[in-house]
């Protein structure tokens, strides 16, 4: 996640892929990570099916897919994720779930929270 902060994707990319090629039994949690990726270079659809994959959905995790899918102008099926994320986390927010989100470029944190929002995470 370090390289998608520093906004090096295609860094990112190579790395998660090399690290599931290793592990063809990688966490679930990689699912999420290569749905970042995918959502930073704008294929939210791939997006959305990487995340789908993550059959250990966190509420961290649902946010991310309420965020894909606002992107796509899904915004139903965000809301959905959302309420989920937030009856697997009670405290889901958006301040939790970006405090810890030092990007180089603060525009992509505020569009972000701007997608968090607009699927109607708490702030």
């Amino acid at each position: 996640m370090c390289y998608i902060f520093l906004g090096e994707i295609d860094k990112a990319k190579s790395l998660i892929d090399r690290a599931m090629h290793l592990n063809p039994l990688h966490p679930a949690w990689y699912w999420t990570c290569l749905g970042v990726i995918y959502y930073y270079r704008g294929d939210y659809k791939s997006a959305i099916e990487c995340m789908r994959k993550n059959s250990e959905l966190s509420g961290y995790d649902l946010a991310w897919l309420a965020v894909c899918y606002t992107a796509f102008g899904e915004v139903e099926l965000a809301q959905k994720a959302v309420k989920k994320a937030c009856e697997l986390d009670e405290d889901a927010s958006i301040a939790k779930y970006t405090q810890w989100g030092v990007y180089k470029d603060p525009a992509k944190l505020e569009s972000l929270r701007e997608c968090m929002a607009m699927a109607g995470l708490p702030a």
